[in-house]
């Protein structure tokens, strides 16, 4: 009886140290744009990964957008991506037919809970 409390303590203490930021290492394969409205779509999209906290000056990688369309809203932009190398830990700039310039950084996960629809 001794041995099975004492494995349930461990199994409490070990998934209470489960690392918070391991969310943020996940790949990232599509961004959103909201309030495209209706607009045209672009024809291009590329999206360049910096280092974060550098003020968009130190590059890692670029990625090209390989699908641009509607996203479920119809005023919103889905920009598909194929790459494993786009994480949350980065700096993101997505430019769209070379004229629009998104900058994101500082990216933080959020979990809210809708208690209008699921109680």
């Amino acid at each position: 009886m001794r041995s099975v409390i004492s494995a349930i303590i461990g199994l409490f203490l070990l998934s209470a140290c489960i690392n918070k930021r391991s969310a943020y290492k996940r790949n990232i394969s599509g961004i959103f744009l909201t309030h495209w409205d209706s607009h045209p779509l672009p024809i291009k999209g590329t999206v360049y990964i910096y280092k974060k906290n550098t003020q968009f000056k130190e590059l890692i990688d670029t990625v090209k957008v390989y699908a641009i369309t509607r996203g479920g809203d119809t005023t919103d932009l889905a920009c598909l991506l194929y790459t494993n190398k786009l994480n949350h830990l980065n700096d993101i700039r997505v430019v769209l037919d070379d004229t629009l310039v998104y900058d994101m950084s500082n990216i933080v996960i959020e979990k809210f809970l809708d208690t209008r629809r699921w109680g």
